[in-house]
């Protein structure tokens, strides 16, 4: 650290013999989450951490520090004022920006312009520029300011949806039961980003929750937990995800490591990471990157199984995202309301009360399994699960019990369900997957010999993934499918969208979807393409025999 603004008022802040700036022993790890693992191989990127906040004596504090960080290369042959040290072709630097207020995308968007205007000047003695610009900032940036419609601007859930496509409710779900979950991959910008909209799904979050995060067990240092009960609304929003032993940290360098290793002190944590060693150490239950989920434990996995009823959800979204956002787009002026970033969080919250208002009022299993009952029982067993249950939640008695997208089951289920099956063997172990393989081949040779066979192992299969057993799907095939009535979630914001019935008055079908996306390649599929490439495979294997 070479230079700090305002000047610390702590006594163990002081220069070495170099001329570093000495950082007080909770904020040891600082010059490591500027410039991240991997920070040679581009020429600018961010990073966004959590450091605990300190006293004037340096002691932490209950509360935190949110640490923005934006990092640029410069050739040293360009520089109009050169240090000795300056020894290398290339010379990079980062200007960080510390905040008790978590506008994570809102104060980088000011910090690119910063720190741009600061390389411009080819001269890093210059430090007056990061002196008017804090002065800047201070005018600008507020506790006034912590509600969604700051807090979240700038992180698109429209990008995360299309980047993981059905995958998102299962991420959904994931950060629900509190596991060890790493996101990883470069550029660490894009890696927070999609943490953290990820995270903007689950309501109150990002303007509740993470404004009150501890995090003094990532400074080697013991703290104290804070003080007094999280507020909530009328739903017990928001679950409370960090707690104790919970650690939420963007970006984790290399040095962190053996933090999140810790199980004395670190039960789950939700984290982000560029270097490759954290892959090769199976301290995390699931990793996330670049729209794939790797799911380590055979337990999470069947958790993690989106059911038909999912799907149905997944495929709803899916039609306002793209081709009905895409269409309204063109046709107004105005970005269209369903589809944004915005409707989105509020489809998922929709999905959330239907989930609390189905447990606090039934434990039917088959109701249940339209959930997931694997997913249900872990859930069951986290501690944000057990605060919210401590009460009773009176507006969800109004709530309809089951799942919003639940009804009978047809051919578009069957065609949803081969196309999750296909696309998503990274969510399967690897028994699992070969069991698959063997599915879709049995199916092809069945084909070729008796078609009635074949529909019948396809039929076990989808029931299968649902998880709830063939009687209980067969019961549950006599339901009408509609979309529960009446769920109208009430907004913090107060927007006019929110506030209205979000959901049809009458039945309603859900569009037939379309053709699905199985690999890179685009290819679309259908039932009759699969069937008729199972019978090409059967006769194929016949010939050589």
């Amino acid at each position: 650290v070479e230079f700090v603004y305002p000047p610390m008022n702590i006594d163990t802040i002081k220069k070495n013999d170099s001329g570093s700036i000495q950082m007080p022993e909770p904020w040891q790890d600082l010059p490591n989450l500027c410039i991240p693992d991997g920070a040679h191989t581009v020429k600018e990127d961010a990073t966004f951490f959590h450091i605990p906040d300190i006293d004037d004596n340096g002691i932490p504090t209950t509360g935190s520090i949110y640490g923005i960080s934006h990092y640029r290369s410069i050739e040293t042959k360009d520089l109009l004022n050169k240090e000795e040290s300056m020894t290398r072709t290339e010379v990079k630097k980062s200007v960080c920006i510390l905040s008790r207020v978590p506008l994570y995308m809102l104060i980088l968007s000011k910090l690119e312009v910063i720190i741009r205007t600061y390389f411009e000047e080819r001269d890093f003695t210059k430090t007056s520029i990061l002196e008017d610009a804090f002065r800047s900032l201070t005018q600008t940036i507020s506790w006034k300011m912590l509600s969604k419609t700051y807090i979240n601007a700038g992180l698109s859930v429209r990008d995360t949806f299309k980047r993981f496509k059905g995958k998102l409710v299962s991420l959904f779900k994931l950060l629900l039961l509190e596991k060890k979950v790493l996101f990883y991959g470069s550029p660490v910008r894009t890696t927070c980003r999609t943490m953290l909209s990820a995270l903007s799904l689950i309501p109150g979050v990002t303007e509740l929750l993470i404004p009150r995060l501890l995090t003094c067990q990532m400074a080697k240092v013991n703290c104290k937990w804070h003080d007094g009960e999280l507020p909530v609304d009328e739903y017990g929003l928001p679950l409370e995800i960090f707690h104790q032993g919970v650690v939420f940290q963007p970006y984790v360098s290399l040095q962190q490591m053996d933090l999140l290793r810790d199980k004395r002190t670190v039960r789950s944590f939700i984290a982000g990471a560029t270097n490759v060693l954290f892959l090769r150490h199976s301290f995390a239950h699931a990793v996330v990157d670049k729209g794939v989920i790797e799911v380590r434990d055979p337990a999470l996995t069947r958790a993690l199984s989106l059911t038909t009823e999912d799907l149905r959800f997944t495929e709803y979204l899916s039609q306002y995202i793209t081709s009905k956002f895409a269409s309204k787009l063109k046709s107004s002026d105005a970005s269209p309301w369903e589809g944004s970033d915005d409707w989105i969080r509020v489809q998922f919250k929709n999905y959330l009360v239907s989930l609390l208002g189905t447990v606090q009022r039934t434990d039917n299993f088959e109701i249940l399994t339209d959930f997931n009952h694997s997913f249900i029982n872990q859930w069951k067993g986290t501690d944000s699960f057990h605060r919210w249950k401590s009460n009773n939640y009176e507006k969800l008695e109004n709530i309809a019990v089951g799942h919003p997208f639940k009804g009978s089951y047809t051919l578009s289920d069957v065609r949803m369900r081969l196309a999750y099956q296909l696309q998503d063997v990274q969510l399967m172990d690897q028994e699992q997957s070969k069991k698959l393989n063997q599915a879709v081949s049995s199916t092809g040779k069945a084909v070729g010999g008796a078609l009635a066979n074949a529909k019948t192992r396809v039929a076990s299969w989808w029931f299968k993934g649902n998880e709830s057993g063939s009687d209980g799907d067969k019961e549950n095939s006599k339901k009408e499918y509609v979309r529960t009535k009446d769920l109208t979630v009430s907004s913090t914001e107060g927007d006019e969208h929110e506030r209205q019935e979000l959901l049809p008055d009458k039945p309603q079908q859900m569009d037939s979807p379309g053709p699905f996306v199985v690999d890179d390649d685009d290819e679309d599929i259908d039932i009759d393409v699969l069937l008729s490439r199972g019978t090409a495979a059967a006769n194929t294997e016949k010939d050589h025999q």
